[in-house]
């Protein structure tokens, strides 16, 4: 059981890392498509398919599709096999805090509903009059389900947390595997590093 948990969590970490790319590339694109008059068509064009992406990864990690292995799934997995950690107790707590946290914290349980919510509806994924952090429009105030982009970030920093904290306790190191964009955009267009933030 530790082999498969240990496979679980690092398919999971491997999301993550690709989640965390896809994101930072978004935000660098949103930077070169504000500040940059160079390929702004294309920057337009690349930040809306950069947020489909990142959104459909965390309906794969949260919605209740019954197709893959959910976050929850693998939180309840390990806690149902607590004795395969180093400290099984603390383990325990730290999960069944966790999976609470994810609940009852209203940023993070906001994000994972309107990620449910939204994923089978005929919106597209990278309406900017949702996921954004501009004040809604008269037509977005009639409809609850906005996902404010520090939501999304918080969301990524608990599921990095979340699996770190895992691997660690399982004795593994993640060091092997690694992020793979490294805001090598501001390179092309050093305009927009003077903005660039890394919030994940």
């Amino acid at each position: 059981m530790r082999d498969e948990i240990i496979e679980d969590v690092k398919n999971f970490y491997e999301q993550y890392l690709y989640l965390k790319d896809i994101y930072l590339a978004y935000m660098d694109s949103s930077l070169a498509e504000k500040y940059s008059d160079l390929g702004k068509e294309f920057f337009i064009m690349a930040t809306s398919a950069l947020v489909e992406s990142y959104m459909m990864i965390l309906a794969r990690m949260f919605d209740e599709d019954g197709k893959s292995i959910k976050v929850s799934e693998l939180i309840n997995k390990c806690k149902s096999n607590k004795d395969v950690f180093t400290n099984p107790d603390e383990v325990f707590v730290f999960l069944t805090d966790e999976g609470r946290k994810l609940k009852k914290d209203k940023d993070l349980s906001n994000a994972v509903e309107v990620i449910r919510h939204r994923r089978n509806r005929y919106l597209a994924h990278n309406d900017k009059e949702y996921f954004s952090h501009s004040k809604p429009t008269d037509k977005a105030i009639f409809d609850n389900d906005r996902l404010p982009s520090y939501e999304i970030w918080l969301l990524i920093n608990w599921i990095k947390e979340l699996l770190e904290k895992i691997l660690e306790e399982l004795k593994v190191d993640a060091g092997e595997m690694k992020p793979k964009y490294s805001r090598e955009l501001a390179k092309l267009l050093p305009v927009i590093e003077q903005h660039q933030i890394n919030p994940i």
